[in-house]
Formats: structure tokens, sequence, C-alpha cells
């Protein structure tokens, strides 16, 4: 059987249908249970609050696909970033570098800190986004690693 998730990026509302059962039902955020698919609803909701003003359906899609796909360990990364001192970590890193970053990143502050722990490294930082700026400003991103990249050929 298949599932299809049909929802807006904004919307507070899903329609799950099954292929072969011919069901549909109406969620809304909340609604538990796997049996229910409020779980579904759960995922894009966190997805929303975590990238606010995303209007890209199908990273959304992308995102909440692999959040499902690991439940018990999407999580660990973020986890990880902020716990860690990364003092100690840069200072042994020897290979010309550059920080990239976006204002509105989760992690911006970090990045802040590696670029004065390391001010021989490159530093960029777009202006706005979430912690997804790459499905956001893809442009943007790629002309300054661009950049980065070219200066650190020369």
């Amino acid at each position: 059987e298949e599932l299809a998730l049909l929802m807006h990026a904004q919307s507070r509302h899903v329609r799950v249908a099954a292929t072969g059962v011919g069901h549909h039902e109406h969620l809304e955020a909340g609604d538990t249970g796997l049996g229910h698919g409020g779980h579904l609803v759960d995922a894009w909701q966190q997805r929303l609050k975590a990238s606010p003003g995303w209007t890209d359906l199908a990273a959304m899609h992308r995102h909440v696909a692999t959040q499902m796909a690991n439940p018990d360990r999407y999580h660990w990364g973020f986890e990880a970033a902020f716990a860690h001192d990364l003092a100690a970590d840069v200072a042994g890193i020897t290979t010309p570098t550059l920080v990239l970053t976006n204002s509105g990143e989760d992690l911006y502050a970090a990045s802040q800190r590696a670029a004065v722990l390391r001010p021989d490294w490159a530093f960029a930082a777009l202006q706005g986004g979430t912690h997804d700026i790459l499905d956001e400003q893809p442009q943007a991103w790629a002309a300054a690693v661009a950049t980065f990249i070219l200066a650190a050929g020369a």
C-alpha cells in the first residue's frame, strides 16, 4: 500500500490517503497514534516551527521524511553541536577553511565563535534564513563557496 501526505507548507491540517483502502481522514496537529497518522502532523508542525517562512515544499517533505525515518536519533546532531566545546578541535585544523553561516541559523553564535577562535579562516554570513539555508538560498550559498575556493586557489 502507498501513503500520500498532502499539505501546504503553512497548513495546520493534513489529508492522508492510503491507496487501495479508499479511506481519507482529516487530521489536526496533536492527533495521536500511528493508526491515526497524528505523528505525521506533529512532525510537520515541528519542521514548520524550526524553519518559519519556508516556501520550498519539496525540501520540507524531504526533511520530514528523514525525521520520520530516524525518530530516535534525528536530534543527536543538534544536541552534540550545542554541547561540544569546539575550541580544541578548531585549533588543530590546518587546511584553509570557510566558516559559512547565516544570521538565522541555530548555530550562528557557534559560527561566530569559530571565526573569533580562528581569524585566519574565511568567514561568510548570509542574511536571514534558517538552519536550512542551503535549500533556502542555494545561489547565495554556492556563490560564497565559489568565492572561497577561487580565493584559496589563488
